[in-house]
């Protein structure tokens, strides 16, 4: 029997991109999104259509076909969350806190800093030393990094730099718990990602690359027994690579698809049973499972463009945003037929609620998902969550499960954990 590939044996990581569409480099494919067991690749799909009515001697069957518009669309089932960086891309950006290091480091940035680099000056660097980890800036373009050389004033880190610095901005020495707040962004951000293939022998066999990488669909779940998952429904790329040398036509073989050495997380998953359900303040143990769906609405766009023949998307760019919040709990007292009756209606202020989602893991370990972000309030853009179906019913189980349909207009997530490094 000859050699086969194996489905068991693969390397799946991604390397988040400093500009749309640009290969980050074999060293900084690196990332894994968690435990991923299986995944529909973006291999180009190729809308070719076939012409009938060219030619008298072809008679029923067709005469030519033309190429037409390429896609290049996957997806990633049930990746089972090791920390909290995958629920990131399908919903905007990500800044991270440290604890401060009262006898650490502390200084300023002696010169902006550039999205991508891998290096700061500072008007101060003595108290820094390799391993050390740096936070750089602070709100919400707050990063920290795990410092790899210090050379006079100029520390380096090998992941790059999430956001633009300016000029005299704090930088300081801090340590585990960090805290990473995902916000929404209008537009996404992209990476690349990486498959390597081996055969029964360990001999890679193929590799691609995937570039321009942004999270259409994307649905966070648990259920009872089971473990905190997140699933990219759809991942829509802009181009891509392969290592076929033997295969040039295409234009897509490059000596630069190099195998990969996935940085696989040793924390163990999020267990459905460490979850928790509030909504308004009022906590619900007996939850059953839930599903947040998040759509952006990306729309590969085909435009007049320099590269020829190529029939491959401009651009994906994003649409309107949708959430979606199903949530199945066994009912305690009549606390959610009433907020489904009130609609959102509060002593004639119509807001909604609020529910926040909590898996908490350990000590300083948790996830938390908060719809909306700030508490709800009367008018636009400040609106809350809204049941839109709850049902009743009678059952001949122990216990009377109700299923919620919930409409929610934004959120963000909090993660807590010891990881000082978010690639995004």
């Amino acid at each position: 029997m000859g050699n086969v590939i194996r489905g068991e044996m693969f390397k799946l990581a991604y390397g988040p991109e400093v500009s749309e569409k640009t290969d980050p480099g074999t060293s900084l494919l690196t990332n894994v999104f968690g435990v991923v067991q299986s995944a529909t690749l973006p291999d180009p799909n190729i809308d070719i259509e076939p012409i009938y009515a060219l030619g008298s001697s072809s008679y029923r069957n067709w005469y030519t076909a033309y190429r037409k518009r390429v896609a290049i669309t996957g997806s990633i089932p049930d990746i089972w969350l090791l920390n909290g960086n995958a629920l990131a891309w399908p919903i905007g950006t990500c800044a991270t806190t440290g604890t401060d290091v009262t006898s650490g480091g502390g200084s300023t940035l002696a010169s902006s800093a550039s999205r991508g680099g891998t290096s700061v000056t500072l008007n101060d660097a003595s108290d820094y030393a390799i391993a050390d980890v740096i936070q750089i800036g602070t709100g919400s373009t707050a990063e920290c990094r795990t410092i790899t050389n210090v050379n006079s004033n100029t520390i380096s880190f090998t992941l790059p730099l999430t956001f633009a610095h300016s000029s005299s901005e704090t930088c300081n020495e801090v340590e585990a718990p960090f805290t990473h707040t995902i916000s929404e962004a209008f537009d996404l951000k992209t990476f690349t990602l990486h498959a390597t293939y081996f055969d029964n022998t360990g001999t890679v066999k193929l590799m691609r690359r995937f570039l321009g990488g942004k999270v259409d669909r994307a649905t966070v779940s648990a259920s009872e027994g089971d473990l905190l998952k997140i699933s990219f429904d759809d991942i829509k790329f802009l181009d891509w690579l392969h290592n076929q040398s033997s295969e040039t036509t295409s234009g897509k073989y490059s000596a630069t698809v190099a195998d990969i050495t996935p940085s696989y997380p040793t924390t163990q998953p999020y267990l459905f049973s460490y979850g928790s359900l509030s909504l308004d303040g009022t906590t619900f143990a007996r939850i059953r499972s839930f599903r947040l769906s998040i759509d952006n609405g990306v729309d590969p766009k085909y435009y007049i463009n320099t590269t020829a023949n190529s029939q491959l998307p401009y651009e994906n760019r994003e649409g309107k945003r949708r959430y979606g919040l199903s949530i199945t709990t066994d009912i305690e007292d009549a606390t959610l037929y009433n907020e489904l009756m009130q609609q959102g209606t509060y002593s004639d202020v119509y807001k909604g609620f609020q529910v926040i989602l909590t898996f908490t893991r350990g000590t300083n370990d948790t996830i938390t998902i908060t719809l909306p972000p700030s508490a709800p309030a009367e008018g636009g853009n400040a609106m809350g969550c809204l049941i839109t179906r709850a049902n009743h019913p009678i059952v001949s189980e122990s216990l009377v499960g109700v299923d919620l349909d919930i409409l929610t207009r934004s959120l963000s997530i909090v993660i807590e954990d010891s990881i000082s490094d978010y690639p995004i």
